[in-house]
């Protein structure tokens, strides 16, 4: 960047003033040396020293504070342009000039009128002028001696020329005098004249400093400028470095890149192959599976059947069927959480159940398994052909075991609004009585006990009645068992018997534990006689539907029992486990089964390797918590499963029942009926 100077008229014309107050001055300065030149003769030496002497001083003074000037000026112009310095170093050389020239004529005119003055004082004292004029020739020569005659001689001489010489001295001061006040005038007017022109130098100066500021200004703007330009260049720089840098790994990344796509072309062309040997790998794949599913459609659906059928087979040939229920997991389960909300018990078909227990994964066959999903009328669905069996003169027993908590109680009995086996049994039983009442007339009575703590208990006595009456278990010529002693009621229909049931039910032994809100702390046992005549040929079959609800086994560690829940307990556990040892016997059949060890292997004599068709319900709970119990009933009821019980039809002719009937009457001592006889 260039700077241009420029000088205005106004600054011309100044430099040219000065020019010409400077040669008026010097000429004024020669002519008033002329003048005086008489004078200095007679000046004091040491006067002019000293005069001399300040002279240097000042001078000194000013050549250090020139050269000061000089120094911070070269500072500030090699901050600036070449250009632009010269043309400053220009202008301040000129203005040193003029400031020069201006203290010179000062320190002369100063110095003119010191002399003036002291001349003047010299003029006006003749003695002083004769005795310093004296002084100086005694200083200039040898002093003389007093007595010397020529020194007496020329000291006369000059006494007489004394006058004379004093009057030609007042002459010239006169002259001086006269001259001193011109001079004066003239130093007045140049005065004037260089006060005009330092007043117009002064303007000069400041305008030329306003123009030094406006240029520094835009020396500093320039500067500034620069220097953003370099921090601009040296950013710019860094980056192209750094682009530089990302362009060479640009490059090699581009290189590799290439390289892995040349790879990847090679690679594509493999996958295109692959992909269509894979594409005719799954069209075939698809064929195959399509074939597969309909195969093991096919698969399930035969094998389904084929456990059906066998299922039936092994009903025909007297062996106990057993039914799997896993009941769903409770409220309160679910907010415990842990592994009493962990589910382990799964169904795999409508005959496996699974568990996945700590020990390992186990499953277990059986007729029919019902899932938490399965409602109460799914569930008796599959036990109508036995109540249909009852009035064909077969004994039939219903019987549900598992845990407590299990849901045993709720499949036997159910609720109000979910009736269990029981009532829908009782209902279905008098549909069917009443189906056939055209073929068949049908006498029907029931009794309800418990077994608690190993005591059988009539529910169904009347209030008031002989508690302490003894009751017996007996079993007849074809082994079939009843109970002799027990309230027996004659019920003609559904309503009748649904009474009874809840009478009984109402004096049965319940209490609540942790497992179970309502747990049966007896074994329930409902008997249903029936008796069928036939119209047409008057044989007379005989039918009973037992259905018992046992006790749950449970460990006193998780149902938290009391003292008096503790011996329910254990006289439940161990009929149970009586009940086990005859269970054990009979699958492995035993020549010897222990039936007499319990009087609840006593009352099921005919249900488990009796006359009867026996259908066992296991109860399960499938969360963890209760895995190692679900494990413990599931193989129990496996054994249950292989027993066979010799199944037969309770007949007799119309004449042997007539006899039988007399029999009983004369037994009990009863009138006989005249139809009888």
């Amino acid at each position: 960047m260039y700077i241009y100077f420029s000088l205005s008229p106004l600054s011309l014309s100044c430099l040219a003033s000065r020019r010409t107050v400077g040669s008026a001055l010097e000429d004024l300065h020669i002519q008033q040396e002329h003048n005086l030149s008489s004078l200095e003769s007679i000046s004091s030496i040491t006067s002019s020293d000293r005069l001399l002497d300040e002279l240097k001083v000042r001078e000194m003074t000013i050549s250090q504070l020139r050269t000061r000037l000089l120094q911070l000026e070269k500072d500030r112009l090699d901050k600036v342009p070449v250009d632009a310095a010269r043309e400053i170093t220009r202008l301040n050389s000129l203005v040193v000039d003029l400031e020069r020239a201006r203290d010179e004529l000062n320190l002369q005119n100063t110095s003119l009128k010191t002399r003036l003055t002291e001349l003047t004082d010299k003029i006006h004292d003749p003695a002083a002028t004769y005795q310093i004029t004296r002084d100086s020739l005694a200083s200039d020569s040898p002093t003389p001696h007093a007595k010397d005659p020529d020194v007496t001689r020329v000291l006369r001489k000059a006494t007489y020329r004394l006058p004379g010489d004093s009057q030609k001295l007042k002459t010239m001061v006169l002259e001086m005098t006269t001259k001193e006040e011109e001079y004066r005038a003239r130093i007045s007017a140049l005065e004037e004249k260089i006060l005009n022109y330092e007043n117009e130098d002064n303007a000069a100066s400041r305008e030329l400093e306003r123009t030094v500021r406006s240029l520094e200004h835009q020396l500093e703007v320039a500067s500034q400028n620069l220097e953003a330009a370099g921090r601009y260049a040296t950013a710019k720089e860094e980056e192209s470095n750094v682009l530089k840098l990302d362009l060479d790994t640009l490059n090699e990344e581009n290189r590799r890149l290439k390289e892995n796509l040349n790879d990847l072309i090679l690679k594509q062309r493999d996958a295109e192959e692959t992909s269509r040997l894979k594409s005719a790998l799954e069209e075939q794949f698809g064929r195959l599976k399509e074939e597969n599913r309909v195969l093991a459609e096919d698969f399930n659906r035969e094998r389904v059947l084929r456990k059906k059928y066998y299922n039936q087979v092994e009903e025909m040939k007297g062996k106990i069927r057993v039914f799997c229920r896993v009941r769903p997991i409770s409220t309160d389960e679910v907010q415990r959480g842990g592994m009493e909300a962990e589910q382990v018990v799964s169904a795999d078909d409508p005959f496996t159940v699974s568990v996945n227990a700590q020990r390992g994964h186990k499953a277990f066959l059986f007729d029919r398994v019902f899932q938490p999903n399965h409602d109460q009328e799914e569930v008796f669905a599959d036990t109508n052909a036995l109540i249909q069996s009852t009035l064909d003169g077969f004994n039939v027993t219903i019987m549900a075991y598992g845990q407590t908590g299990s849901g045993k109680t709720y499949t036997m009995i159910g609720s109000e609004n979910n009736p269990g086996i029981a009532p829908r049994a009782f209902q279905r039983l008098f549909q069917l009585v009443e189906a056939g009442r055209s073929r068949h007339t049908v006498q029907a009575s029931a009794y309800m006990m418990e077994l608690y703590n190993d005591k059988l208990i009539d529910l169904l006595r009347p209030t008031g009645n002989n508690e302490n009456e003894k009751l017996d278990i007996k079993k007849d010529k074809k082994g079939s068992v009843h109970v002799q002693g027990a309230t027996v009621c004659s019920v003609s229909s559904a309503g009748e018997l649904m009474r009874a049931f809840q009478q009984g039910l109402t004096n049965r032994h319940t209490a609540a534990t942790k497992m179970n809100v309502e747990s049966s702390r007896s074994h329930l046992i409902i008997v249903v006689c029936l008796t069928i005549t036939s119209r047409q040929t008057g044989s007379v079959l005989k039918g009973k539907l037992t259905l018992v609800d046992l006790a749950g086994s449970e460990r006193v560690s998780k149902s938290g029992a009391s003292a008096d829940q503790l011996r329910e307990a254990n006289s439940i556990n161990k009929s149970l486990s009586a009940l086990g040892d005859v269970v054990s016997a009979l699958s492995s059949e035993s020549s010897f089964v222990p039936y007499r060890n319990s009087k609840l292997t006593m009352l099921l004599q005919d249900s488990l390797g009796g006359n009867s068709k026996t259908l066992v319900f296991v109860n399960v709970s499938p969360v963890a918590h209760n895995a190692d119990e679900t494990l413990v009933s599931l193989m129990y009821a496996s054994r249950i499963k292989q027993i066979t019980n010799s199944v037969s039809r309770n007949s007799d002719n119309k004449e042997i029942s007539r006899l039988k009937s007399i029999i009983s009457k004369l037994k009990k001592g009863e009138d006989l009926d005249e139809d009888i006889t």
